[in-house]
């Protein structure tokens, strides 16, 4: 097998926690969401290709950002960081 696979989910909206500084409690909560996902289910839905990616890798993980904010989808947005949503900019610290 492959050593690790990250999944990226970009424009997550669900964090429970209101605190934008608790990246632990965020990252134990991505943890969650991908154990839900990868969790066998009476349906059969996808189970086939949640096996073969279990299967294939020895290490999975996801991390979830938020939308970086409205400023960066605008055709003026010349790149300054400062117009970027303070959440996306400290996850990705």
């Amino acid at each position: 097998p492959f050593q690790k696979i990250q999944f990226l989910i970009r424009d997550w909206q669900n964090f429970d926690t209101e605190d934008e500084t608790d990246i632990d409690g965020m990252e134990a909560e991505m943890q969650s969401y991908l154990d839900h996902v990868l969790a066998e289910r009476a349906a059969s839905d996808l189970k086939e290709t949640r096996e073969q990616i279990t299967s294939c890798f020895e290490e999975l993980s996801c991390f979830m950002m938020t939308h970086p904010g409205f400023a960066v989808i605008k055709n003026k947005y010349t790149g300054d960081t400062s117009q970027i949503d303070s959440l996306f900019m400290n996850l990705l610290d």
